[in-house]
């Protein structure tokens, strides 16, 4: 089978006011961009991968006027694509971009993982049909301490870079198990619990990592299911039957 994966970086860089060029030295963006760069070197020298494709989606706060912030996320997220194939010799090809003007979405979900006075009054007009500019000053009106707050935490951008793992023999399907177990199939796994004296400690390992990693599939869970049940973890495994289909195993 053919081993897509994606490995998604969250950078938060800051741009002078109203514009959208990158400048390494500005405030914290040195730090951010060695982020994706250290991801992206991860890859590059792992013999194993091959990267397939890069994502860059850019996030704007709903802070201002929402033409100038749908101007500002596409700009923005154009510079982090631009700064990206300046330090490497990807082809244009490789790319792909999508921006948000306003994350109203991330507002929303701040609001629900928080516990304050009104919270539930901001979610209805977060998630009314409002037009952004008439949401934001709404809130403004009553809440523009907490939004001072929360909108620098909402301008960032995601770059998911997705990248194809090549098949591993057994032996390096051992070693690629204690570096990088994501980058292993389902069914590399199980040859290596096949090598393993059953009911060891490393073959309940090899197990767990199969479902950590493949949470939905069905074989995956049934064996963890066995697992926790020879170790006396009935939560568990019920837990993990309760994502395998009917079948006389389960």
């Amino acid at each position: 089978d053919v081993k897509n994966r994606n490995e998604k970086i969250c950078a938060y860089l800051d741009f002078p006011l109203n514009k959208t060029d990158i400048l390494e030295d500005f405030r914290n963006n040195a730090a951010e961009l060695y982020k994706i760069k250290e991801g992206i070197d991860v890859l590059k020298r792992d013999s194993f991968v091959t990267i397939s494709g890069i994502h860059i989606h850019g996030f704007a706060s709903p802070e201002g006027p929402y033409m100038n912030n749908k101007r500002l996320a596409e700009g923005r997220t154009a510079a982090l694509k631009d700064y990206i194939s300046d330090q490497y010799d990807f082809p244009d090809s490789l790319f792909t971009t999508n921006y948000t003007p306003e994350d109203w979405e991330g507002v929303g979900r701040l609001l629900r993982d928080s516990v304050f006075k009104n919270s539930n009054e901001w979610l209805r007009i977060v998630e009314s049909d409002l037009a952004p500019d008439q949401k934001e000053q709404r809130l403004r009106k009553r809440y523009s301490r907490q939004l001072s707050k929360w909108f620098p935490a909402l301008r960032r951008s995601e770059c998911t870079i997705k990248y194809v793992v090549r098949p591993f023999t057994l032996e390096e399907a051992r070693i690629v198990f204690h570096s990088q177990p994501k980058n292993l199939s389902i069914e590399e796994m199980f040859r290596i619990a096949q090598t393993l004296p059953e009911g060891s400690q490393q073959y309940m390992n090899v197990f767990k990592a199969a479902v950590l990693y493949h949470p939905e599939n069905p074989v995956a869970n049934l064996n963890a299911a066995c697992i926790a049940l020879m170790q006396g973890d009935v939560v568990s495994a019920e837990k993990y039957l309760l994502r395998a289909p009917d079948s006389k195993e389960k």
